[in-house]
């Protein structure tokens, strides 16, 4: 698999989603598991790199997926005037409902936001798997409606099968 590390290098925009997401997290004192929830955006970030998924607008929402949902300080208009429009969908699109449940219609509409949520559900996954923790119970549960809503055949083929062979090592090792 080839990487555009050009994007990587040349892209302020990533350093700059990295930096403003860590600092809005850790002034919330989340954690993922043991770890500062920086990690769990670094895992999100680093899966969708190893599956190809370079591109800034990608990695930048990766970073930022949570930031309306679990920081109350930081403003859609924040994130429109550091990031851009289009990050700013994205991560509207990645903000739960209400009920706690994924805004499927967005997610379609937006298919880098798409393309995050899975890699979010796999590496939740892989925490999960290291912590040996029912917490990714809910993930497996989900991941038939995740499917039915939001898979559209040659559409992010590579991150729904990480995630479907994420849930086979997990229930081999930890629901046994």
């Amino acid at each position: 698999m080839k990487l555009k590390n050009q994007h990587i290098k040349n892209s302020d925009l990533i350093y700059k989603a990295r930096n403003f997401a860590f600092e809005a997290h850790a002034k919330e004192e989340q954690r993922y598991g043991e770890h500062a929830y920086s990690k769990h955006l670094s895992d999100v970030f680093l899966h969708l790199i190893s599956m190809g998924y370079s591109e800034p607008e990608y990695l930048a929402t990766a970073l930022l997926h949570d930031v309306l949902e679990d920081c109350p300080n930081v403003t859609r208009l924040e994130i429109k005037n550091l990031f851009g429009i289009d990050v700013l969908n994205n991560v509207i699109a990645l903000t739960k409902l209400s009920n706690g449940e994924p805004n499927y219609a967005l997610l379609n509409k937006f298919p880098v936001a798409k393309a995050v949520k899975i890699a979010d559900s796999t590496a939740n996954l892989g925490q999960g798997l290291l912590e040996k923790n029912s917490k990714s119970a809910k993930y497996i549960k989900r991941f038939p409606t995740y499917q039915q809503q939001l898979r559209i055949e040659g559409e992010y083929e590579n991150l729904w099968n990480a995630m479907a062979e994420r849930i086979i090592v997990y229930e081999a090792l930890v629901l046994v």
